[in-house]
């Protein structure tokens, strides 16, 4: 089945897209995943041709809620947006490095507890 055609983002060259379209795509609260992930990647490619249209003192809030989602793919295109604006303005993220061990210590820990269940299963049968 074909996939219907989303939002701008997906229509547009990330570097032709408007980066107020993209941001509020991304921090939009009815916003489904995916477009959430392409959104957090495309401002990320926008920032990296555009560094001036990304004000950090805004987005510090913005991300920290973003970094909250259990949605890995949400969740690593945001960590990758934040390592990229973070490059340029460390102190203006310093507030998220908690939320960022926060979420590596749940990755790993989620992820041994998933092999554990994993292979208790397989034992079981």
């Amino acid at each position: 089945m074909p996939i219907p055609p989303s939002p701008i983002i997906f229509l547009q060259e990330p570097s032709h897209a408007s980066p107020s379209q993209v941001k509020r795509l991304l921090v939009a609260q009815d916003s489904h995943a995916a477009v959430k992930k392409k959104a957090a990647l495309c401002l990320l490619r926008l920032f990296r041709t555009n560094p001036e249209c990304v004000v950090h003192s805004e987005w510090s809030d913005r991300l920290a809620s973003l970094m909250g989602t259990r949605h890995t793919g949400v969740l690593t295109s945001v960590m990758s947006l934040v390592l990229g604006l973070a490059s340029r303005a460390p102190m203006d993220y310093s507030g998220l490095v908690p939320h960022a061990v926060r979420n590596l210590h749940a990755l790993v820990v989620r992820g041994k507890e998933n092999k554990r269940s994993h292979f208790l299963e397989l034992s079981l049968r």
